[in-house]
């Protein structure tokens, strides 16, 4: 995700999050590809900044066998930032979805290569 200024955003952007007054109103919903006309709107509601989406946001399908191996292989990693395997439930929970950040991370980097 990248923050831009709205003087720099271009029609074809797509907002990486909802973008909500200071009532609560929701003016563009995340995944909103954007228009000229939503551009030049955007001031006069006091936005002055938006989130876009950048390349990396776009998701990536791997199947459930090479996240998988992609556990396996980053698991000693994972664990090196644990003082031991965790038994706490918040703690295994905390560690599966580090596991599953960083086999994500792997395949990505495998992608792009």
């Amino acid at each position: 995700m990248r923050i831009i200024p709205v003087e720099s955003l271009k029609e074809g952007m797509v907002v990486a999050r909802d973008i909500v007054k200071a009532s609560g109103h929701c003016l563009v919903s995340k995944g909103t590809i954007l228009t000229l006309s939503m551009i030049e709107s955007l001031p006069h509601h006091g936005i002055t900044i938006i989130p876009v989406q950048s390349e990396e946001d776009i998701p990536v399908s791997f199947s459930e066998k090479e996240i998988s191996e992609a556990e396996e292989a980053c698991m000693e990693k994972v664990l090196s930032r644990f003082t031991e395997m965790p038994s706490d439930p918040m703690m295994k929970i905390l560690f599966k979805t580090a596991l599953r950040i960083e086999a994500l991370e792997y395949l990505k980097c495998a992608n792009k290569q």
